[in-house]
């Protein structure tokens, strides 16, 4: 699996967390793993959506 490693690239917050798991699945990554604390991100049932409609796996969170 190639995998998406440090979102932090984006900055603490997601702010537009579609547009930032699209980028990860337009680069060829199946995977990602996310660096942001969880009370900045959408709630687990979006993020869950939102990576299943773009076919990405979640491979956990980095030091969260």
């Amino acid at each position: 699996m190639k995998v998406a490693c440090q979102t932090i690239l984006w900055g603490s917050r997601l702010d537009d967390p579609i547009e930032v798991f699209q980028t990860i699945y337009e680069l060829g990554f199946q995977g990602v793993e996310i660096c942001q604390p969880p009370g900045v991100l959408p709630s687990a049932k979006e993020l869950r959506a939102i990576l299943e409609a773009l076919d990405l796996e979640f491979v956990g969170f980095y030091g969260g």
